[in-house]
């Protein structure tokens, strides 16, 4: 025992400024979520914004599928059933989500809001571990180590948890790079780790990594042939470590996120950067949606890197290398080209420059060298008149408790920096001073945002039960649609097969067939909304409850659903038609092998407070127009395309139409309201349906007889009978196609194609038939044979190399 406590306590010794540094973010940043109520401290979560609508439902599916066994390639939940494996690898692979599975889904807010304090706290330790290898002060250590763990980048962008990974590991990856001549393993290592953790923001580190290089290697000297060698080797290596990640994920985002999102590579300025300045305020976070880089930690930083260019002990090369390395860092944020490369050759949505965190890292570690050993001449005017026009520019801004403040605190840094040299009394005055600062910004990043009350996280809870009583057994199959929501992804959350999601994974084929065919509504390719239904669409995507949590739970069964598989002679009545319904009535014809039509022109309706007259809406004194009629037995349907129309399908609000395209259906529920403008309006068309109930449950009948006998399903999985005795059929599923689907007919795998230029379908032979469907990423097989081959081949390399030094 007393050997252990003197290892302990040597350890302790030799590391107190690593542990100190984790504990102080750990405990600034816990302290400011009990101030500022933050659950369980309080009734705010720490969830809001994508948090909330995506990565909430995500994490509780993954963990309830690990607990239970299950597989996360694909999930039926998501989409109509599409491939999981990219929010696998883009929201979930972080190691501390493991947290995970020791709560419950009634206390992940609580475990949200510890993970996001340990990845700063770890930002923190990582950033001490590599300033040790650089400075000699533990002060100045202390000190940066915790701005870099609390920098704006990680409290504005913290709600995006799974981008702190590569903030905590890039200082160890940096380590690792300046060691490659000796100890290249934490470099192949830290960096296999980044990828596999969150590759989307590991690719904009990969590039920093070159550009570090360019600088290390000319800022030091260096066997520049070997760590070249190095560089080159471990990086690839560490790529090919992370194939099992990296290749699947670009097979899902070539049928998906680069189809469906748009690029930019102009070279049209982004921003001013003489403004850039001004990120650097105290608790300045109202410019989230901004396009400016969140670059900044403290105002200790900024002042340090200016001063750093009058250091008398840097050399001229020094200060050329490094704000050559500064200018390059932010030219790369102005320009829509390399922006855009930095996200992987895609527009970020809102979140912008998600990168960021590497330039502050760089000023960080400037700032750090400038305290730890510079020298000023105090007489320099040039000082004087840089510190001037800053503060200049700052008091001209406007006045108010930010920019006061602001002020106060750099000529605080200042003077602590230039005229203070006994290193004890810096730190004396510069560590209350910059704890004070990063508090404030953490109290800011709490308050700014709307954060969601833990009551309306526990809404995704609340209906569970009845939920689960709804979804089928293993000798059926269908699926659930909320005609309310609590999240774009409930389907997700409450893990039943569903329709509707939020997710930037959304394949190309999903957005064909709802969007184009359907008339869902889709928000930059990757928000699918529940609404622009019609019985055809909820019937042919095989929807057998809708609910609703309006007044309590109430639901309604679909009594025309489809199967999920049956067999069907190809034909060629289908052809997609500028009118949505005209394109259902098309897919009507082709599935019923037919020339009739379900859906007919009505004008068995009456308008209120307006008129609709040659493609033109007037508006009436209400500002709105109704159109009802008093048919109670059949379904009516309204079809606008117009783009400056504002309406409110189901009450949900006047902006709805935010979320549809240029072209939606609403049902005719006795009424539908549209709100307009104070002038006419004129539209493209809009026109009035009815549906034909009885044709409709003929073809669900038909249908029937030919679905397939479901024996079992999963997430990944559909096995069933059916038998066929006809020539050229095919069996029709309502599963969006992807690669990543196999077919096997009686223990054999039979080819799949693309159905309808968007849905997975196979040729029936005939007889007696065994169908089973399972779902591997595409790509998955390969990537992990290169994974396991890269680790078997560096085992085996690293056994001769030990064996040759013996």
């Amino acid at each position: 025992m007393g050997f252990v406590m003197k290892r302990v306590i040597s350890f302790v010794k030799n590391n107190y400024i690593i542990i100190l540094s984790f504990l102080t973010t750990f405990f600034i940043y816990f302290l400011s979520a009990f101030v500022n109520k933050i659950y369980p401290f309080g009734t705010k979560t720490f969830i809001y914004s994508d948090m909330f609508e995506q990565y909430i439902s995500y994490f509780n599916y993954v963990r309830d599928a690990i607990l239970h066994g299950e597989t996360l390639f694909s999930s039926f939940s998501f989409t109509l059933g599409q491939n999981f494996y990219g929010i696998l690898t883009y929201f979930c692979l972080s190691p501390l989500n493991l947290l995970f599975l020791l709560g419950t889904k009634a206390n992940l807010p609580t475990f949200v809001l510890l993970i996001v304090t340990l990845k700063l706290a770890l930002s923190s330790m990582s950033m001490a571990i590599l300033l040790r290898t650089k400075l000699k002060n533990k002060f100045v250590i202390f000190i940066f180590s915790v701005i870099y763990s609390l920098m704006t980048y990680n409290l504005t962008y913290s709600t995006n948890v799974m981008w702190l990974d590569v903030v905590y590991l890039l200082p160890l990856i940096i380590l690792g790079l300046e060691r490659l001549e000796e100890k290249p393993m934490l470099y192949l290592i830290t960096l296999t780790i980044a990828i596999c953790s969150n590759y989307y923001i590991s690719f904009p580190v990969c590039i920093f990594l070159v550009i570090y290089f360019i600088y290390y290697t000319i800022s030091n000297k260096t066997n520049f042939k070997k760590i070249l060698f190095n560089f080159i080797k471990y990086s690839i290596i560490a790529a090919l470590l992370s194939s099992v990640v990296l290749i699947p994920t670009v097979f899902n985002m070539l049928s998906g996120k680069f189809e469906t999102t748009p690029a930019d590579f102009s070279f049209d300025i982004i921003y001013n950067p003489y403004y850039l300045i001004y990120k650097f305020l105290v608790s300045d976070f109202k410019v989230l949606l901004t396009d400016m880089p969140h670059i900044t930690s403290s105002l200790l930083v900024l002042v340090l890197t200016v001063l750093y260019l009058f250091s008398k002990n840097v050399t001229i090369k020094d200060k050329i290398t490094t704000y050559g390395t500064i200018t390059v860092l932010i030219l790369i944020t102005m320009f829509p080209f390399t922006d855009t490369i930095m996200h992987c050759f895609r527009l970020p949505n809102l979140f912008t420059c998600r990168y960021a965190f590497i330039i502050s890292f760089f000023l960080i570690l400037t700032a750090s060298k400038c305290l730890d050993k510079s020298e000023f001449n105090k007489k320099n005017f040039l000082i004087y008149l840089v510190i001037g026009y800053i503060l200049y520019m700052y008091l001209s801004l406007y006045l108010d408790f930010k920019i006061v403040v602001s002020v106060i605190l750099f000529i605080a840094y200042f003077i602590a920096a230039m005229f203070i040299k006994k290193k004890w009394i810096q730190a004396i005055l510069i560590i209350p001073l910059v704890i004070g600062e990063l508090g404030i910004n953490i109290s800011a990043d709490f308050s700014w945002a709307k954060r969601e009350k833990y009551e309306s996280y526990k809404k995704l809870m609340i209906y569970e039960e009845d939920i689960n009583k709804l979804k089928p057994d293993q000798n059926s199959f269908y699926r659930i649609s909320g005609i309310d929501r609590i999240t774009h992804n409930d389907s997700i959350a409450y893990k039943y097969y569903g329709i509707t999601s939020f997710s930037p994974t959304i394949s190309v084929n999903s957005n064909k067939l709802l969007k184009e065919y359907f008339g869902f509504p889709l928000k930059a390719s990757y928000v699918i909304e529940n609404v622009s239904t019609t019985a055809f669409t909820d019937s042919l995507l095989n929807v057998k409850y809708k609910y609703k949590t309006t007044e309590g739970f109430e639901y309604f069964e679909n009594e025309f659903v489809f199967p999920v598989m049956f067999k069907m002679k190809e034909n060629d009545y289908f052809k997609q038609a500028d009118v949505l319904i005209e394109t259902q009535n098309n897919l009507y014809k082709y599935l019923s092998n037919s020339d009739d039509r379900l859906f007919e022109l009505s004008d068995d309706y009456k308008i209120d407070g307006c008129e609709y007259k040659d493609d033109t809406i007037i508006p009436g004194k209400i500002g709105c127009c109704t159109f009802s009629n008093e048919d109670k037995d059949n379904y009516y349907y309204i079809e606008v395309k117009d783009l400056k129309m504002v309406i409110m399908p189901l009450y949900d609000g006047i902006n709805t139409n935010n979320w549809y395209g240029e072209n939606f259906i609403l049902k005719m529920n006795y009424h539908s309201r549209f709100f307009t403008s104070e002038k006419p309006l004129k539209i493209d068309y809009l026109y009035v349906y009815k549906m034909d109930k009885e044709k409709l449950a003929h073809l669900a009948a038909k249908l029937n007889e030919n679905g397939i006998n479901i024996t079992s399903h999963s997430q990944n999985k559909i096995t069933g009978t059916i038998s066929n005795d006809e020539d050229d059929q095919i069996m029709f599923t309502s599963i969006p196609y992807d690669k990543g689907w196999h077919a096997y007919i009686n223990g054999e795998e039979v080819e799949t194609f693309k159905n309808l230029d968007s849905l997975l379908a196979f040729k029936l032979p005939k007889g007696e038939l065994n169908v089973e469907i399972v779902f591997i990423p595409q790509g998955f097989n390969i990537g992990l044979f290169i994974s396991l081959l890269t680790l078997d081949l560096l085992f085996i390399l690293k056994v001769r190399k030990k064996s040759k030094e013996n």
